[in-house]
């Protein structure tokens, strides 16, 4: 069994319920939701000022699928509910009606040309930062070991992250 972080997110659309949707898919084709953060509304990271605010939740879930079967699932799952990624591969930040990141699986570290974990930006993003920490504060980064808080803390990411009220 293996707890996965993951951490939603959506700008266009109704994104409460692309997430609400999100979770439930999650839920029936990844693992059981063990926790689940407070929904925010985060300032957009790495995008135009013009860009639409994200809401962003984390999960903490338990699944008995490998990290491939989660990746793989986790995009599937985004397909479904909206998700377009540009043709071209470019690699910068848009606007979607959701995304689905994998935080860390465990203490595990693993790199290969589809997956990263723990997530290699994790520890620059507040967005991800502050929902994560609300529910698993204690996960010990393997790479940096650091908790969640204590990344929180060092992040330098200006970004806002307001609860949703």
């Amino acid at each position: 069994m293996h707890t996965v972080g993951i951490l939603l997110g959506a700008n266009i659309g109704n994104c409460l319920k692309t997430l609400e949707s999100a979770r439930t898919l999650i839920q029936q084709e990844i693992g059981l939701i063990d926790k689940t953060s407070s929904i925010y509304y985060s300032e957009p990271w790495k995008m135009d000022t013009s860009a639409q605010w994200f809401y962003n939740q984390a999960l903490l879930v338990r699944t008995i699928q490998t990290p491939d079967e989660v990746l793989h699932t986790a995009l599937a799952i985004e397909t479904r509910l909206g998700r377009q990624r540009p043709q071209n591969n470019d690699n910068s930040y848009a606007s979607r009606a959701i995304d689905i990141d994998l935080l860390l699986i465990d203490t595990l570290t693993l790199q290969t040309p589809d997956l990263q974990i723990p997530h290699p930006r994790l520890h620059l993003r507040r967005f991800a930062l502050v929902p994560l920490c609300e529910i698993f504060s204690d996960w010990q980064h393997p790479i940096y070991q650091r908790s969640a808080t204590e990344l929180l803390d060092a992040c330098e990411d200006p970004n806002k992250v307001t609860l949703l009220k």
